[in-house]
């Protein structure tokens, strides 16, 4: 099983929104081998404190890189009609074109991608940071983090996340967490059920509204870091913290219907009637006796999520030290 963690912007979502940006025809960029090599010097900060931690970060990455690890400078990887990105990276296994691979295949890996971010579509200085470490061993508890910050100045700039995952895959899934063995810093349950021509989406997260599962992504997320990395003593109580929140908000969401995101109407369906996407309605809604069931699945995902933590909180908090020593870098902001 390959699974690629490659330029993932987003825990959970799978996509990066950065509030209003200036939308301005933006030339394409050349491939990859034609954009210059940057060194962290040459690249230009529009905030102070993002460019302190930025300079924390890359010394914590080029401390990491063992010998013999492939280690890629600093280049403008911007996508057409996307904002300015600068993106490092340091890793241990490497392609035949030189190119880091930033996945689960082959292992052991350990690898670390640092991104510098403008919220200017045409401009070049830096407003934000995302980091995504992983670390793959031979045997056991491996362990990918995420971490972005535009220092407040994005709608949804902040972000931190912990996947974790281990060598025996199918063993260790809890129902509902899709590629990863567990998820944490933003815990969210979610299934789609088809009863007669009807399909429903239903989805709940650790925040209270039931139609997101990022929550405060203006405030740093700093306190999360140090919660989470501090102690495995304190990831344990980070942990569960999270999924008693989630608990709470599936008993709240699930019964009422709240949790329903989308219908969808195949009836008929066919190649040139595709099913269509339908309002939630008194004669569609989901019964009592279906939420029912629905809520006691949930609630024993999430029991199975408190067990693999119980049972292995040790192992987990040290795949994710190991990974990248954020919580160090972190700490020392404004030092």
């Amino acid at each position: 099983m390959r699974v690629c963690f490659f330029a993932l912007s987003m825990s959970a979502a799978g996509f990066v929104a950065m509030g209003p940006m200036t939308r301005l025809a933006v030339p394409a960029q050349p491939p990859d081998k034609e954009r210059p090599a940057l060194g962290v010097k040459d690249l230009r900060f529009n905030d102070g404190s993002v460019h302190a931690l930025f300079l924390k970060l890359d010394a914590a990455a080029g401390a990491l890189a063992k010998p013999g690890w492939t280690v890629l400078p600093y280049r403008n990887r911007t996508y057409r009609g996307g904002p300015t990105r600068y993106v490092a990276q340091w890793c241990q296994s490497a392609g035949p074109k030189g190119e880091c691979i930033c996945s689960r295949d082959p292992i052991p890996s350990h690898y670390v991608q640092l991104h510098g971010n403008a919220l200017n579509m045409a401009g070049d200085q830096i407003d934000g940071l995302e980091i995504h470490a992983g670390y793959v061993p031979r045997k056991g508890w491996g362990a990918r983090l995420e971490y972005r910050t535009y220092n407040g100045k994005a709608a949804i700039g902040e972000m931190f996340s912990l996947f974790f995952f281990h060598d025996d895959f199918n063993q260790t899934r809890p129902v509902g967490q899709g590629k990863w063995a567990l998820e944490l810093g933003n815990s969210y349950f979610t299934t789609t059920k088809r009863y007669g021509d009807l399909t429903y989406g239903l989805q709940v997260s650790m925040y209270g509204d039931p139609k997101t599962w990022m929550g405060d992504t203006r405030t740093p997320r700093d306190r999360d870091v140090e919660r989470y990395l501090s102690s495995p003593e304190s990831f344990l109580a980070a942990a569960l913290a999270e999924f008693d929140a989630l608990e709470a908000n599936a008993r709240k969401h699930i019964p009422s219907g709240a949790a329903v995101r989308t219908v969808v109407d195949g009836k008929g369906a066919r190649s040139d009637n595709p099913p269509k996407e339908v309002a939630q309605t008194v004669e569609n809604r989901l019964t009592e006796k279906q939420l029912t069931a629905i809520l006691g699945e949930a609630l024993t995902d999430i029991e199975q999520r408190r067990k693999l933590v119980r049972a292995h909180f040790r192992e987990m908090h040290a795949a994710a030290r190991t990974a990248f020593p954020l919580l160090e870098c972190i700490m020392q902001k404004g030092k």
